[in-house]
């Protein structure tokens, strides 16, 4: 399970979501919100299966399954 704060493809949304996503940025050389896609398709690169989204009222969850 990731949790990250939600944030859209183009990265400007939802505005909270986006301020610390410069926050990151400043704070550090490559930090960031990823987008719940992004997250996913590693999840599923490094083998994980079921993968799924749990949108909350200012996080998301994104949860995968080992494979067996």
């Amino acid at each position: 399970m990731v949790q990250e704060f939600p944030i859209n493809e183009t990265r400007t949304t939802p505005p909270h979501s986006a301020l610390f996503s410069v926050n990151m940025l400043v704070g550090t050389e490559k930090g960031r919100c990823y987008t719940p896609k992004e997250i996913k398709r590693w999840l599923a690169e490094t083998g994980f299966k079921n993968i799924g989204t749990k949108h909350l009222p200012e996080t998301v969850l994104v949860m995968g399954e080992q494979k067996e």
